[in-house]
């Protein structure tokens, strides 16, 4: 057997013991309970997370000479100011819920936060940090690489709440939903597609060529409001792609469901900002 051949049977065995798990394994989103306390699947990922990105803060920060102190400081800010706008954004999509039952507004670690708001509620409160320090574009820049790493892992925590799928499916990695958690008119279906492990997947993928990027060739602060873009434009495709898919109920605006219509902006917006500073001869 060719060593090309092996690597083949190997992965052959690898995938199908992970399309029979996903299939088969129904996910709880209580980890452990004490009585007195609780932990959530869904917490803990968010946990490594925020801790996995920002390790890669500080390797960034390293590369880049800053001082030693920014990027603790850096996580701080971005990490309170995240989870407020994505906490915020998500309770405002889900109003009418939320309005009825505002307490459960506070309960977080039961799901619901929105990607979109964390990055409006981090970058305004990293812009606050940042005045007479550095460049807001080449913080917010340097940030992507923990960003994309940060939403492949938490992406996990939406897999134990059973929250973030897709269309029902006959795949053989379908996952099982819970029949109270699925959609009304989809009581009948039993295995859906996991967009959480798709989105997870592609922001890895984002990962790596953002870190690849930022690595190759000598430390250099402006290919660093680059990446900005990059990261922007790849996750909007990312997510405007999923949202054809996805069932989560979210407000429609225009015949699109809002976070599929924010990125399509998004989108165009790169495009159009990429576009003025290449005729401006500043790329």
């Amino acid at each position: 057997m060719s060593l090309f051949s092996f690597f083949f049977f190997c992965y052959a065995i690898v995938m199908n013991n992970l399309f029979l798990f996903f299939h088969s394994f129904s996910p709880n989103s209580l980890l452990v309970n004490f009585g007195f306390i609780k932990i959530y699947w869904y917490g803990l990922l968010m946990a490594i997370a925020m801790l996995s990105a920002w390790w890669i803060l500080i390797l960034v920060a390293r590369r880049l000479s800053w001082p030693k102190e920014w990027p603790t400081d850096i996580a701080w800010w971005a990490i309170i100011g995240g989870l407020i706008g994505a906490r915020l954004y998500y309770v405002i999509l889900e109003w009418p819920y939320y309005i009825a039952t505002p307490l459960d507004a506070l309960k977080v670690w039961q799901g619901g936060l929105a990607i979109h708001g964390a990055w409006l509620g981090g970058s305004l409160a990293l812009f606050f940090w940042a005045r007479k320090k550095i460049a807001w574009p080449v913080l917010l820049g340097a940030l992507t690489p923990s960003l994309a790493l940060g939403q492949t892992i938490g992406r996990w925590g939406n897999y134990f709440n059973q929250e973030l799928f897709g269309q029902p499916t006959n795949l053989p990695w379908g996952i099982p939903i819970a029949e109270n958690l699925r959609p009304l008119g989809f009581s009948n279906f039993s295995y859906f597609q996991p967009m959480f492990l798709y989105e997870s997947l592609l922001n890895l993928l984002v990962f790596i060529g953002l870190w690849w990027w930022f690595r190759s060739g000598k430390p250099d602060e402006r290919k660093v409001p680059k990446m900005l873009m990059v990261y922007l434009f790849a996750y909007g495709l990312i997510r405007f792609t999923m949202e054809f898919w996805r069932l989560d109920e979210v407000p429609v605006v225009l015949g699109w469901r809002w976070p599929q219509l924010f990125s399509l902006v998004l989108m165009v917006a790169i495009i159009g900002w990429y576009l003025y500073r290449r005729l401006a001869k500043k790329v």
